[in-house]
Protein backbone atom coordinates (compact mmCIF):
# COMPACT_ATOMS: atom_id res chain seq x y z
CA UNK A 1 0.00 0.00 0.00
CA UNK A 2 1.27 3.62 -0.98
CA UNK A 3 2.24 6.22 1.42
CA UNK A 4 -0.43 8.15 0.49
CA UNK A 5 -2.99 6.32 0.97
CA UNK A 6 -1.33 5.02 4.85
CA UNK A 7 -1.27 9.73 5.30
CA UNK A 8 -5.30 9.29 4.42
CA UNK A 9 -5.63 6.92 6.17
CA UNK A 10 -4.00 7.91 9.38
CA UNK A 11 -6.07 11.34 9.07
CA UNK A 12 -9.13 9.24 8.82
CA UNK A 13 -8.35 7.52 11.86
CA UNK A 14 -7.46 10.82 13.74
CA UNK A 15 -10.91 11.99 12.66
CA UNK A 16 -12.88 9.25 13.53
CA UNK A 17 -11.58 9.04 17.29
CA UNK A 18 -12.38 12.87 17.78
CA UNK A 19 -14.99 13.27 20.18
CA UNK A 20 -16.87 15.63 17.96
CA UNK A 21 -17.07 13.05 14.79
CA UNK A 22 -20.56 13.24 13.62
CA UNK A 23 -21.87 10.09 12.06
CA UNK A 24 -23.72 9.53 9.47
CA UNK A 25 -27.49 8.68 10.20
CA UNK A 26 -29.15 5.30 9.03
CA UNK A 27 -32.24 6.51 8.20
CA UNK A 28 -34.40 4.20 10.58
CA UNK A 29 -36.47 5.13 14.00
CA UNK A 30 -34.74 3.09 16.95
CA UNK A 31 -37.79 1.51 17.67
CA UNK A 32 -38.71 0.28 14.37
CA UNK A 33 -35.12 -1.08 13.47
CA UNK A 34 -35.21 -4.32 12.25
CA UNK A 35 -32.28 -6.51 12.69
CA UNK A 36 -29.83 -7.53 10.85
CA UNK A 37 -28.72 -4.28 9.43
CA UNK A 38 -25.96 -4.08 7.37
CA UNK A 39 -23.16 -2.18 5.53
CA UNK A 40 -21.14 -2.62 2.27
CA UNK A 41 -18.02 -1.64 2.52
CA UNK A 42 -16.53 -1.59 -1.28
CA UNK A 43 -13.49 -3.53 -2.51
CA UNK A 44 -10.68 -1.32 -3.78
CA UNK A 45 -6.87 -1.88 -4.65
CA UNK A 46 -3.74 0.30 -4.59
CA UNK A 47 -0.19 -0.69 -4.71
CA UNK A 48 -0.20 -4.14 -5.35
CA UNK A 49 -2.63 -4.62 -2.58
CA UNK A 50 -6.53 -5.91 -3.46
CA UNK A 51 -9.03 -5.63 -0.78
CA UNK A 52 -12.72 -7.18 -1.11
CA UNK A 53 -15.55 -5.94 -0.60
CA UNK A 54 -16.76 -6.32 3.14
CA UNK A 55 -20.20 -5.90 5.07
CA UNK A 56 -20.03 -4.77 8.19
CA UNK A 57 -23.47 -6.09 10.37
CA UNK A 58 -25.02 -5.44 13.31
CA UNK A 59 -27.76 -7.90 14.91
CA UNK A 60 -29.71 -8.29 17.88
CA UNK A 61 -29.25 -11.39 20.13
CA UNK A 62 -30.57 -12.14 23.65
CA UNK A 63 -31.29 -8.47 24.46
CA UNK A 64 -27.21 -7.53 23.02
CA UNK A 65 -26.30 -5.50 20.04
CA UNK A 66 -23.64 -8.13 18.10
CA UNK A 67 -21.46 -6.26 15.78
CA UNK A 68 -19.62 -8.72 12.66
CA UNK A 69 -17.29 -7.82 10.00
CA UNK A 70 -17.47 -10.42 6.82
CA UNK A 71 -15.17 -10.10 3.89
CA UNK A 72 -16.43 -11.14 0.30
CA UNK A 73 -16.95 -13.83 -0.36
CA UNK A 74 -17.93 -15.39 2.93
CA UNK A 75 -15.10 -14.99 5.19
CA UNK A 76 -15.40 -13.89 9.00
CA UNK A 77 -13.22 -10.96 10.37
CA UNK A 78 -14.62 -10.41 13.44
CA UNK A 79 -17.82 -10.41 16.04
CA UNK A 80 -18.01 -8.70 18.96
CA UNK A 81 -20.66 -8.18 21.70
CA UNK A 82 -20.92 -4.61 21.63
CA UNK A 83 -23.49 -3.37 24.27
CA UNK A 84 -26.96 -4.40 25.71
CA UNK A 85 -29.96 -3.37 23.47
CA UNK A 86 -31.22 0.13 24.21
CA UNK A 87 -34.65 1.02 22.24
CA UNK A 88 -33.73 4.69 22.75
CA UNK A 89 -30.19 4.07 20.33
CA UNK A 90 -29.95 2.75 17.04
CA UNK A 91 -26.27 1.88 15.23
CA UNK A 92 -24.95 3.91 13.24
CA UNK A 93 -22.33 3.27 10.55
CA UNK A 94 -20.18 5.17 8.89
CA UNK A 95 -17.94 4.02 5.91
CA UNK A 96 -15.50 6.20 3.89
CA UNK A 97 -16.26 5.50 0.30
CA UNK A 98 -12.75 5.74 -0.96
CA UNK A 99 -10.91 4.23 1.92
CA UNK A 100 -10.73 1.07 3.96
CA UNK A 101 -11.76 3.25 7.25
CA UNK A 102 -15.07 2.60 8.61
CA UNK A 103 -17.50 2.33 11.90
CA UNK A 104 -20.34 1.15 14.08
CA UNK A 105 -21.64 3.49 16.67
CA UNK A 106 -23.87 2.37 19.53
CA UNK A 107 -24.31 5.52 22.00
CA UNK A 108 -21.01 5.43 23.98
CA UNK A 109 -19.99 1.92 22.48
CA UNK A 110 -18.17 1.86 19.12
CA UNK A 111 -15.83 -0.24 16.67
CA UNK A 112 -13.47 1.37 14.40
CA UNK A 113 -11.45 -0.33 12.29
CA UNK A 114 -8.64 0.65 9.44
CA UNK A 115 -6.83 -1.93 7.39
CA UNK A 116 -6.65 -4.23 10.75
CA UNK A 117 -5.61 -1.38 13.32
CA UNK A 118 -9.06 -2.67 15.09
CA UNK A 119 -10.48 0.06 18.40
CA UNK A 120 -13.30 -1.52 20.49
CA UNK A 121 -15.23 0.03 23.23
CA UNK A 122 -17.86 -2.45 25.07
CA UNK A 123 -20.21 -2.71 27.68
CA UNK A 124 -18.34 -4.45 30.60
CA UNK A 125 -19.53 -7.93 31.10
CA UNK A 126 -18.76 -7.95 34.85
CA UNK A 127 -21.89 -9.24 36.64
CA UNK A 128 -23.87 -9.68 33.39
CA UNK A 129 -24.79 -12.32 31.16
CA UNK A 130 -24.13 -12.45 27.36
CA UNK A 131 -24.94 -14.69 24.41
CA UNK A 132 -22.58 -17.03 23.01
CA UNK A 133 -20.90 -16.17 19.97
CA UNK A 134 -22.24 -19.02 17.47
CA UNK A 135 -18.58 -18.45 15.39
CA UNK A 136 -15.52 -20.47 17.70
CA UNK A 137 -12.52 -21.77 16.67
CA UNK A 138 -12.49 -25.74 17.22
CA UNK A 139 -8.84 -25.89 17.80
CA UNK A 140 -6.88 -25.61 21.28
CA UNK A 141 -5.85 -22.64 23.26
CA UNK A 142 -1.70 -21.40 22.48
CA UNK A 143 -1.89 -18.45 24.52
CA UNK A 144 -3.96 -17.00 27.60
CA UNK A 145 -3.08 -13.12 29.11
CA UNK A 146 -6.00 -12.41 31.41
CA UNK A 147 -9.16 -11.71 29.53
CA UNK A 148 -7.23 -12.62 26.13
CA UNK A 149 -7.05 -15.97 24.59
CA UNK A 150 -5.48 -16.99 21.51
CA UNK A 151 -6.78 -20.28 19.57
CA UNK A 152 -5.26 -21.89 16.73
CA UNK A 153 -7.41 -22.96 13.52
CA UNK A 154 -5.96 -24.31 10.67
CA UNK A 155 -3.41 -21.19 9.30
CA UNK A 156 -4.81 -19.15 11.63
CA UNK A 157 -4.65 -17.56 14.92
CA UNK A 158 -7.60 -16.24 16.69
CA UNK A 159 -8.25 -13.54 19.39
CA UNK A 160 -10.98 -14.16 21.78
CA UNK A 161 -12.01 -11.97 24.69
CA UNK A 162 -13.91 -13.32 28.25
CA UNK A 163 -14.39 -11.56 31.38
CA UNK A 164 -13.76 -15.00 32.70
CA UNK A 165 -10.82 -16.72 30.69
CA UNK A 166 -13.43 -19.08 29.31
CA UNK A 167 -13.52 -20.11 25.46
CA UNK A 168 -17.12 -21.32 26.30
CA UNK A 169 -17.61 -17.68 26.91
CA UNK A 170 -16.64 -15.25 24.89
CA UNK A 171 -17.63 -11.84 23.73
CA UNK A 172 -15.46 -11.00 20.94
CA UNK A 173 -13.89 -13.32 18.32
CA UNK A 174 -10.96 -11.42 16.47
CA UNK A 175 -9.21 -12.88 13.35
CA UNK A 176 -5.59 -12.09 14.72
CA UNK A 177 -2.59 -13.64 12.52
CA UNK A 178 -1.35 -16.06 9.92
CA UNK A 179 0.72 -18.27 10.63
CA UNK A 180 3.33 -17.52 7.90
CA UNK A 181 3.70 -14.24 9.51
CA UNK A 182 4.97 -14.67 13.02
CA UNK A 183 8.43 -14.67 12.39
CA UNK A 184 9.07 -12.44 15.56
CA UNK A 185 7.48 -15.16 17.76
CA UNK A 186 4.29 -15.36 19.99
CA UNK A 187 3.27 -14.03 23.69
CA UNK A 188 1.62 -12.85 26.41
CA UNK A 189 1.03 -10.63 29.32
CA UNK A 190 -1.09 -10.22 32.30
CA UNK A 191 0.08 -6.66 33.88
CA UNK A 192 1.26 -6.98 37.05
CA UNK A 193 -1.81 -5.63 40.04
CA UNK A 194 -3.92 -5.80 37.21
CA UNK A 195 -5.36 -8.93 36.56
CA UNK A 196 -8.46 -7.21 33.87
CA UNK A 197 -5.47 -5.88 31.74
CA UNK A 198 -3.93 -8.35 29.26
CA UNK A 199 -1.21 -8.41 26.28
CA UNK A 200 -0.72 -10.98 23.45
CA UNK A 201 1.37 -11.27 20.13
CA UNK A 202 1.95 -12.91 17.17
CA UNK A 203 4.81 -11.55 15.08
CA UNK A 204 3.62 -7.80 13.87
CA UNK A 205 0.40 -8.58 15.46
CA UNK A 206 -0.63 -7.18 18.98
CA UNK A 207 -3.55 -7.09 20.85
CA UNK A 208 -4.22 -5.04 24.21
CA UNK A 209 -7.84 -5.77 26.01
CA UNK A 210 -9.14 -3.56 29.18
CA UNK A 211 -12.07 -5.18 29.72
CA UNK A 212 -14.34 -2.04 27.70
CA UNK A 213 -11.71 -0.70 25.66
CA UNK A 214 -9.54 -3.14 23.54
CA UNK A 215 -6.83 -2.54 20.65
CA UNK A 216 -5.45 -4.27 17.95
CA UNK A 217 -2.98 -4.66 15.43
CA UNK A 218 -3.99 -7.36 13.75
CA UNK A 219 -4.04 -8.79 10.29
CA UNK A 220 -7.03 -9.22 7.61
CA UNK A 221 -7.58 -12.17 5.45
CA UNK A 222 -6.67 -9.89 2.59
CA UNK A 223 -3.63 -8.42 3.77
CA UNK A 224 -1.96 -11.38 4.97
CA UNK A 225 -2.62 -12.98 1.81
CA UNK A 226 -1.03 -10.27 0.04
CA UNK A 227 1.86 -10.44 2.87
CA UNK A 228 2.51 -14.06 2.25
CA UNK A 229 2.38 -13.57 -1.14
CA UNK A 230 5.09 -10.89 -0.98
CA UNK A 231 6.87 -12.90 1.39
CA UNK A 232 7.11 -16.31 -1.17
CA UNK A 233 8.32 -13.67 -3.82
CA UNK A 234 11.10 -11.87 -1.68
CA UNK A 235 12.37 -15.36 -0.88
CA UNK A 236 13.09 -16.29 -4.48
CA UNK A 237 13.67 -12.98 -6.26
CA UNK A 238 17.10 -12.19 -5.30
CA UNK A 239 19.45 -14.29 -7.90
CA UNK A 240 16.61 -15.06 -10.14
CA UNK A 241 15.77 -13.04 -13.44
CA UNK A 242 14.40 -9.73 -13.25
CA UNK A 243 10.64 -9.83 -13.81
CA UNK A 244 9.26 -8.12 -16.69
CA UNK A 245 8.55 -3.86 -16.35
CA UNK A 246 5.14 -3.08 -17.73
CA UNK A 247 3.14 -0.17 -17.81
CA UNK A 248 0.83 2.28 -19.89
CA UNK A 249 2.67 4.62 -20.88
CA UNK A 250 6.74 5.46 -20.53
CA UNK A 251 8.37 9.31 -20.48
CA UNK A 252 9.90 9.87 -22.69
CA UNK A 253 8.00 8.04 -25.00
CA UNK A 254 11.22 6.67 -26.57
CA UNK A 255 12.81 6.02 -23.30
CA UNK A 256 14.10 2.18 -23.13
CA UNK A 257 12.28 0.20 -20.07
CA UNK A 258 12.33 -3.11 -21.89
CA UNK A 259 14.87 -5.00 -19.42
CA UNK A 260 15.23 -7.67 -22.35
CA UNK A 261 16.72 -4.70 -24.32
CA UNK A 262 18.76 -3.06 -20.98
CA UNK A 263 20.72 -7.31 -21.01
CA UNK A 264 24.46 -6.15 -20.56
CA UNK A 265 24.17 -2.87 -18.43
CA UNK A 266 23.73 -3.00 -14.69
CA UNK A 267 19.89 -1.18 -14.12
CA UNK A 268 18.69 -0.01 -11.39
CA UNK A 269 15.18 0.39 -10.76
CA UNK A 270 13.18 3.00 -9.11
CA UNK A 271 9.63 2.02 -7.76
CA UNK A 272 8.34 5.81 -6.90
CA UNK A 273 5.34 8.47 -6.96
CA UNK A 274 5.29 11.72 -8.04
CA UNK A 275 3.02 12.38 -4.81
CA UNK A 276 5.69 10.51 -2.33
CA UNK A 277 7.75 12.72 -0.62
CA UNK A 278 10.49 10.76 0.45
CA UNK A 279 10.36 9.49 -3.33
CA UNK A 280 11.04 12.84 -4.02
CA UNK A 281 13.51 13.89 -1.85
CA UNK A 282 15.42 10.94 -3.34
CA UNK A 283 15.31 11.63 -7.13
CA UNK A 284 17.90 13.57 -7.17
CA UNK A 285 20.80 11.25 -5.62
CA UNK A 286 19.41 8.45 -8.19
CA UNK A 287 20.12 11.48 -11.16
CA UNK A 288 23.72 12.38 -9.87
CA UNK A 289 24.14 8.40 -9.51
CA UNK A 290 22.75 7.85 -13.43
CA UNK A 291 24.95 10.73 -14.20
CA UNK A 292 28.37 9.18 -12.73
CA UNK A 293 28.12 5.63 -14.10
CA UNK A 294 26.09 6.05 -17.13
CA UNK A 295 29.01 5.87 -19.36
CA UNK A 296 30.22 2.91 -17.43
CA UNK A 297 27.06 0.87 -18.14
CA UNK A 298 24.27 1.86 -15.51
CA UNK A 299 20.96 2.50 -16.88
CA UNK A 300 17.88 3.46 -14.88
CA UNK A 301 14.47 2.74 -15.52
CA UNK A 302 11.73 5.03 -13.01
CA UNK A 303 8.80 2.68 -12.09
CA UNK A 304 6.00 5.05 -11.20
CA UNK A 305 2.63 3.84 -9.50
CA UNK A 306 0.37 3.52 -11.20
CA UNK A 307 -2.29 5.02 -8.01
CA UNK A 308 -2.96 8.71 -8.69
CA UNK A 309 -0.61 9.60 -11.23
CA UNK A 310 -2.57 12.12 -13.38
CA UNK A 311 -0.07 14.89 -12.16
CA UNK A 312 2.98 12.90 -13.60
CA UNK A 313 3.74 14.50 -16.61
CA UNK A 314 3.44 18.22 -15.18
CA UNK A 315 5.68 16.73 -12.41
CA UNK A 316 8.27 15.71 -15.09
CA UNK A 317 8.29 19.07 -16.79
CA UNK A 318 8.91 20.57 -13.59
CA UNK A 319 11.38 18.00 -12.34
CA UNK A 320 13.11 16.47 -15.44
CA UNK A 321 15.04 13.59 -14.61
CA UNK A 322 18.00 11.96 -17.38
CA UNK A 323 16.53 8.51 -17.05
CA UNK A 324 12.95 7.35 -18.97
CA UNK A 325 10.08 6.39 -16.24
CA UNK A 326 6.96 3.58 -16.95
CA UNK A 327 3.78 4.61 -15.86
CA UNK A 328 3.18 1.10 -13.82
CA UNK A 329 0.21 -0.80 -15.31
CA UNK A 330 -0.39 -1.94 -12.14
CA UNK A 331 1.27 -5.36 -12.48
CA UNK A 332 5.29 -4.40 -12.26
CA UNK A 333 5.03 -3.54 -8.26
CA UNK A 334 3.36 -7.02 -7.75
CA UNK A 335 6.46 -8.82 -9.55
CA UNK A 336 8.64 -6.95 -7.43
CA UNK A 337 6.46 -7.40 -3.93
CA UNK A 338 6.42 -4.34 -3.51
CA UNK A 339 3.50 -2.61 -1.27
CA UNK A 340 5.36 0.74 -0.51
CA UNK A 341 7.28 3.65 -2.19
CA UNK A 342 10.38 4.59 -2.58
CA UNK A 343 11.88 0.41 -3.42
CA UNK A 344 14.97 0.05 -5.32
CA UNK A 345 16.52 -2.84 -7.16
CA UNK A 346 19.56 -3.84 -9.15
CA UNK A 347 19.41 -5.71 -11.64
CA UNK A 348 23.05 -7.33 -12.91
CA UNK A 349 24.42 -7.83 -16.43
CA UNK A 350 23.15 -10.95 -17.01
CA UNK A 351 19.33 -9.98 -16.01
CA UNK A 352 19.40 -11.03 -12.81
CA UNK A 353 18.39 -9.28 -9.45
CA UNK A 354 21.37 -9.06 -7.45
CA UNK A 355 19.77 -6.55 -4.57
CA UNK A 356 16.96 -4.62 -3.74
CA UNK A 357 13.97 -3.89 -0.98
CA UNK A 358 15.21 -1.48 0.22
CA UNK A 359 13.86 1.99 0.89
CA UNK A 360 17.29 4.40 -0.17
CA UNK A 361 18.96 3.91 -4.05
CA UNK A 362 22.51 1.63 -3.64
CA UNK A 363 25.65 2.47 -2.67
CA UNK A 364 28.53 3.59 -5.12
CA UNK A 365 30.49 0.80 -3.81
CA UNK A 366 27.92 -1.57 -4.67
CA UNK A 367 26.95 -0.22 -8.21
CA UNK A 368 30.57 -0.22 -9.08
CA UNK A 369 30.95 -4.34 -7.58
CA UNK A 370 27.36 -4.69 -10.07
CA UNK A 371 29.55 -2.63 -13.28
CA UNK A 372 32.93 -4.63 -12.18
CA UNK A 373 31.04 -8.03 -13.26
CA UNK A 374 31.35 -9.43 -16.78
CA UNK A 375 27.95 -9.89 -18.77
Amino acid sequence: MNRRLFTHLAFALLFLTCPCFTQAETGQNPKDSVFPLEKTIPGMSGGGLEIPEQTLTVTEKDGWLVASLVAAPDELEWQIVLAKIDPKLKPVFDVDPQFPVFSVQYGPYFVRETMGRLRVFRQSKEGETWPTLEELPSEKMVIRASRLLVVKQQSWYWICTSPNGDLKAIDALIRFQHEKLRENGCGGQTFCGNEKLGRVFQGKAQCQDEGDLLMANRCPGYLARAKVAQKAIKESLIGKPAPEISGSATFPAEGITDLEKLKGKVVLVDFWAAWCGPCCEKLPEVNRLYEKYHDQGLEVVGVHSSQNADGLEAFLEKNPLRFPVVLDDGETVKKYANSSFPHYFLIGRDGMVTWGFSHDPPSEKRIEAELAKKP
